[in-house]
């Protein structure tokens, strides 16, 4: 029995009219059952929705100021940055990516 059903369990839901609102985080969330809760609420007279309100992490965001003076790999090494790339691997991307700028430029 999980939490949520406990907690439902414990209001008079025959011939009620039901809706779930349900706190989550990202991480719990696909832990929740759904068809589970339904069943507990199979005495209701109507389920008008099990709502899942997700709080997901904030990630960090490229800072928005003068972005379009940003050259390509500058962009890219923010981004990469903000996504928590280790730096090993982000120098490593930055360097194939100025090789596949470099290769577009000497095309045009």
């Amino acid at each position: 029995m999980t939490k949520i059903q406990d907690t439902l369990e414990a209001y008079f839901l025959k011939d009620a009219v039901v809706r779930v609102l349900i706190d989550a985080t990202e991480e719990n969330d696909p832990l929740i059952e759904d068809r589970s809760i339904q069943q507990t609420l199979r005495e209701a007279a109507y389920v008008a929705g099990i709502i899942h309100k997700v709080e997901w992490s904030r990630r960090s965001r490229i800072r928005q100021e003068n972005i379009e003076s940003l050259l390509p790999l500058e962009a890219l090494s923010l981004y990469f940055e903000s996504v928590e790339i280790e730096s090993a691997r982000r120098e490593e991307l930055l360097k194939h990516a100025e090789a596949l700028i470099q290769a577009g430029a000497d095309k045009a």
